[in-house]
């Protein structure tokens, strides 16, 4: 309740209700994987729907942020892309994250290989984070080394849900942040897959 001065000193009573729906979280979301997998890529395509085929390494951290929903229910992330020496950064970037998109190249067995790494090292700093498990550049059919089936079974394995899509031509990547966000937004690690 709030106060005026009237004209003849006394104090009118005014009354405003504002009515403020609580700010949505910012979930913290990590893209985790080996160097030159397109997780940056994935980032640009999800923010700005954008793609540069000029490969540039990620020193440091960059944060991208994205809404996702409506006015009436927003979900608000906050993507962490961290540099190209991942394995070295310290615990502090993979704590307290909502989240991780673990990426891999579909044309490069050593960064699916790496995959697990990635998983340990998230949940030993964040065990209540939820994944998805994501073979980029699905573009890249005729460059192929890990089959969609052995995704599948990766994610099967994890007990995360998988998708594949494409940083270059944006297939599913819209779909793999809304598997997280709806993941972490429900609080339960849903198995799905999606080419």
């Amino acid at each position: 309740m709030g106060g005026a001065i009237g004209s003849g000193g006394e104090t009118a009573s005014t009354e405003t209700t504002a009515t403020h729906a609580p700010t949505p979280p910012l979930l913290q979301v990590a893209m985790l994987g080996d160097p030159r997998c397109g997780k940056s890529a994935l980032a640009e395509r999800l923010s700005g729907d954008t793609f540069s085929s000029t490969y540039n390494a990620t020193l440091g951290v960059n944060f991208v942020r994205h809404t996702f929903g409506d006015d009436n229910n927003p979900v608000h992330i906050q993507i962490w892309d961290g540099g190209e020496t991942r394995m070295c950064l310290p615990a502090s970037y993979f704590r307290s994250k909502s989240g991780a998109l673990l990426v891999y190249d579909i044309r490069n067995q050593c960064s699916f290989d790496n995959i697990r790494k990635w998983h340990a090292r998230l949940k030993e700093n964040s065990p209540e984070a939820s994944v998805v498990l994501v073979g980029n550049m699905c573009d890249e059919e005729a460059h192929r080394q890990i089959p969609t089936s052995t995704g599948r079974q990766l994610a099967s394995e994890m007990h995360v849900p998988f998708i594949e899509c494409s940083a270059l031509t944006g297939d599913n990547v819209q779909a793999a942040f809304v598997q997280l966000t709806t993941a972490i937004t429900s609080g339960e690690q849903v198995e799905t897959s999606a080419k």
